[in-house]
């Protein structure tokens, strides 16, 4: 594992650059000498693309804090660093990251010209059951069949918003050292987007009333014993730990969450979390010491379109 020894934190560039900012802009007027002072908000907003946003992580996975110039570590984005740190994730579950820009499409106008317009296309995820197969005499008709498929859309309009506000003192930034400071504060945002992934991940699985568990239930939903996982809430409900020193739940592997209070068992790769590709970060200073509250935001969606792939423990 490479050391990561020149990683440059982007916290850091938007808080100076808002601990800089000017708290209102100048207008130069035709014929006047003194310019008009227009007042404004002193602050910095940026747009961080979560695929090209680096995070430090150790060989464990972790988020780095640290100052150290000789930390060994690997620099990774922020989308592999949700999903190394996703419960639901590590249990088999989907993450899809929206495009970050919409598809330019030609559209036909009235004439044989055409016009080149953006347009935002909607997400699917799907899920694809066996066909069912009926014996056919040779002089019968085969039966209609419903196409054994499942499908959630989700577009990012109908994605819900969510955000976290820090005040981070000049005080605070000098005796920890800037680096420690912005790498903190992101190592925290990242840690909560994943949170807040979980969440409803877990939330969009619930929201279907799954039934209690039975491995006649699993067999009879056509999973096999391996593609079952388990997610143990804090309840804890049917959770062991084997001799070996390994959580089950029912029998199955499991793992532990705080994003819900139930023990979800299935085949999580039935379900999806939609995740925007962008991280807003507005960084507004607050007075002339130099103290920000620093301000993110993401949107964030999770689908469950088969609920006869999930259930919860006895």
């Amino acid at each position: 594992m490479a050391k990561s020894t020149n990683y440059e934190n982007p916290l850091i560039e938007i808080i100076g650059e808002a601990q800089r900012a000017l708290p209102y802009d100048v207008r130069h007027r035709p014929g006047m000498d003194e310019p008009q002072l227009l007042p404004k908000r002193a602050a910095a907003l940026r747009t961080l693309v979560m695929k090209q946003t680096s995070v430090r992580v150790d060989k464990d996975g972790k988020i780095i804090v640290g100052t150290g110039g000789n930390m060994a570590g690997e620099t990774i984005s922020i989308e592999k660093a949700i999903f190394r740190g996703s419960r639901f994730a590590q249990a088999g579950g989907n993450l899809v990251f929206l495009p970050e820009h919409d598809d330019p499409k030609f559209i036909e106008s009235g004439s044989d010209s055409k016009i080149m317009t953006l347009r935002s296309e909607p997400v699917s995820f799907s899920v694809v059951n066996a066909a069912t197969f009926e014996e056919v005499a040779d002089d019968a008709d085969t039966p209609d069949s419903d196409l054994p498929l499942f499908v959630s859309t989700i577009t990012r309009t109908g994605q819900k918003s969510f955000g976290v506000r820090f005040k981070l003192t000049r005080a605070n930034q000098k005796a920890r050292g800037e680096q420690t400071t912005a790498d903190e504060l992101l190592a925290s945002i990242v840690a909560g987007i994943t949170k807040v992934v979980d969440v409803l991940a877990t939330e969009a699985i619930l929201a279907n009333t799954p039934t209690a568990f039975t491995l006649a239930k699993a067999a009879s939903a056509g999973l096999r014993f391996g593609e079952l996982k388990a997610l143990v809430g804090t309840d804890a409900t049917g959770a062991q730990i084997r001799n070996d020193g390994r959580l089950t739940a029912s029998g199955i592997e499991a793992e532990l969450t705080d994003a819900t209070d139930k023990t979800l068992i299935g085949d999580f790769s039935m379900s999806a979390a939609v995740i925007g590709p962008d991280l807003q970060i507005l960084v507004s200073r607050l007075n002339q010491n130099g103290d920000v509250h620093v301000t993110a935001w993401l949107s964030a969606e999770a689908v469950c379109p088969d609920a006869g792939k999930f259930w919860v423990a006895a």
